[in-house]
């Protein structure tokens, strides 16, 4: 009888052994945190959870993050560094209180950052969204959290942003630098019912194409001198369906390089003079739908763009503004598509239509002209009562 060949004992239980580590490679390639999904190897999303903070022993190759809903409270300085190859994070309705500072720093391929409807986060402080320097374009959905303050330099030293969207916070006031440092900026959008934006709180932004202020209520500051000096390279800067207040001297003093300026569908009490001086290189400023109630002589010295288009405003026709009818300065055309608010008896006309000789019937617009061309001192100061008063009294006799 012939032995039966029996094969080594290795050479048997090699399959198993294979399919052994066959299937521990892909248990580990398809890790997935306790109650969250993981539709691919590298996308965590985890909603309802129970984690009060960011973990910092998940696989470093995540490319998608989401945490919502959850109980997480604070983003600590450098606590996403070990996740440097993430293209999406999203953080949004949970419980958090804070942002510290450079909490985002080294997310290079970072395109898409979503911290919104956080209720508890009341402010986005210094550094906070710093040194991102995002390789891609990078959006920054950062709307309705309970945000009331933004910080000198929240958002400085970055690059690279295609959108930055702040709508939607309750911020009452753009502080001193909050906005500066951003470079490479396409579109940036301010919170409504801003009350205040401090000097220089755009310093060192550079080449943003859009930023747009809308809705907001400066009613009580106007813009102030200066308000956006040290933005550069612009090519819009619109502003929208706001009250403005006055315009003071110097508002738009300090900008530079910008295509476009727009101020449209927004109520503004008093365009003082040099209201657009010391802006540098502007192409286009355009005033336009607006309803104004004073407008200074020589409001617009000072400006150098190179065009201006004022139409379509409504305009309170009192004996302070009948200056325009008679300056040589004023075009007649300007006059011919800009039009009259109040009196009720002038609503609609046109400027044009109205006539130079109805400007002379003010008994002391003249004076008022002479005295608001002073260079400092007493004049100025009787001037600007005679402003005051004259507002009060609309050019309705002999209509």
């Amino acid at each position: 009888m012939m032995a039966q060949s029996v094969a080594p004992l290795g050479w048997s239980v090699l399959p198993f052994v294979l399919s052994l580590v066959t299937i521990l490679c892909n248990g580990a390639a398809i890790f997935c945190p306790s109650k969250c999904a993981c539709p691919k190897k590298d996308v965590v999303i985890c909603n309802g959870t129970e984690l009060m903070e960011i973990p910092m022993d998940w696989p470093d190759t995540l490319r998608v993050l989401s945490i919502t809903h959850s109980p997480l409270k604070t983003l600590t300085t450098n606590g996403l560094r070990r996740y440097s190859r993430l293209e999406k994070l999203k953080l949004d309705w949970n419980e958090l209180e804070t942002i510290e500072k450079f909490a985002f720093r080294g997310l290079k391929k970072l395109r898409l950052l979503s911290v919104q409807n956080n209720m508890n986060l009341l402010t986005f402080g210094r550094f906070s969204f710093s040194d991102i320097r995002s390789e891609s374009s990078l959006e920054m959905h950062l709307q309705d959290n309970g945000v009331e303050e933004i910080e000198r330099n929240a958002f400085s030293n970055n690059q690279g942003i295609r959108k930055l969207d702040l709508r939607g916070n309750p911020v009452r006031r753009l502080r001193h630098h909050s906005l500066s440092g951003l470079n490479q900026t396409d579109f940036l959008f301010l919170p409504a019912d801003i009350e205040r934006i401090d000097q220089q709180a755009f310093f060192n932004t550079t080449r943003v194409h859009l930023l747009q202020i809308e809705e907001a209520n400066l009613t009580d500051t106007g813009l102030i001198p200066h308000t956006f000096d040290g933005l550069e390279h612009v090519t819009s800067l619109v502003i929208k369906q706001s009250r403005l207040g006055d315009l003071h001297a110097e508002a738009f003093a300090g900008i530079e390089t910008v295509h476009y300026v727009r101020i449209t569908d927004s109520q503004i009490t008093r365009v003082h003079r040099a209201a657009f001086a010391n802006m540098h290189n502007v192409g286009v400023l355009e005033v336009i739908d607006n309803r104004i109630a004073l407008i200074d002589r020589n409001a617009f010295d000072g400006h150098t763009v190179q065009k201006l288009r004022f139409e379509n405003n409504r305009i309170h026709c009192s004996c302070a503004n009948m200056w325009m009818l008679t300056d040589t300065r004023i075009p007649r055309d300007m006059l011919a598509v800009n039009y009259c608010m109040s009196p009720a008896r002038l609503e609609n006309r046109a400027l044009i239509d109205i006539g130079a000789e109805y400007a002379r019937k003010c008994p002391v617009v003249a004076a008022q002209q002479q005295l608001t061309s002073s260079a400092s001192g007493t004049p100025l100061i009787l001037s600007s009562f005679l402003v005051i008063l004259l507002t009060s009294f609309p050019l309705i006799s002999s209509l």
